[in-house]
């Protein structure tokens, strides 16, 4: 296997897969077109690709499982989108250290399914 399976029991990994979904995304993106327009095609390592898109499938589903309410759906979602927390701060009118301790909340609930899942 090339690359290192992920610990989803793990809050730093989980919380950074979070912080930063769209910037990894769109830079496997960015890495496939940048191949398909250039002479290298041959040289694109579509793993790469695979293996993000793996990455945040099975994030989606331990999110799915853990059935957050609406409120945390949001700003799950808002993060997702490539909003930063002072940024979900002003949309919502509150305060950071609320949404910082919500974000530590999904993440911790993740790390429980995971751990659950893993047996």
């Amino acid at each position: 296997m090339l690359f290192k399976e992920i610990d989803y029991t793990d809050y730093t990994v989980v919380r950074n897969l979070i912080f930063n979904r769209k910037e990894i995304e769109s830079i496997s993106r960015y890495q496939q077109e940048v191949k398909f327009l250039s002479h290298e095609m041959s040289s694109y390592n579509i793993e790469t690709a695979e293996y993000i898109a793996n990455i945040y499938a099975v994030l989606d589903n331990y999110i799915k499982i853990c059935q957050f309410n609406q409120e945390n759906t949001e700003i799950i979602n808002y993060m997702f989108s490539g909003m930063d927390v002072q940024d979900i701060c002003k949309k919502k009118n509150v305060g950071s250290q609320l949404i910082f301790n919500r974000l530590r909340r999904i993440v911790s609930k993740i790390n429980l399914i995971a751990r659950l899942e893993r047996g």
